[in-house]
């Protein structure tokens, strides 16, 4: 699975992504329900959870993917075949993150 050096650049993609926009730091972060600073402070030092990851790609109308792995990120017959080589208890916590994103 060659995705994690590619998930180092999620705070190039999400700046990328608000510019794209036409979105400040300080909009998207209230409209995430945020601090007006969130945002900025994320982009300099640390990583925020999946639940804002989804905040923010809902925001800015792309999906959590592109904030990973930017507009070329993996296609999906790879991604299902490196799925199924994980364990059994790593397929299940993907499902449940999965199935926490379709309750929205």
């Amino acid at each position: 699975m060659d995705y994690y050096p590619r998930m180092e650049t999620w705070r190039k993609n999400l700046k990328d992504q608000m510019d794209k926009k036409g979105v400040t730091a300080r909009a998207l972060s209230l409209a995430i329900g945020k601090s007006p600073d969130y945002v900025n402070k994320m982009l300099k030092n640390f990583t925020p959870t999946i639940e804002v990851f989804s905040a923010i790609s809902h925001e800015l109308g792309s999906n959590v993917g592109d904030l990973f792995y930017g507009s070329d990120g993996p296609d999906h017959s790879q991604l299902i075949k490196d799925f199924n080589q994980l364990s059994e208890d790593d397929k299940k916590v993907i499902l449940r993150m999965i199935d926490g994103f379709s309750q929205k």
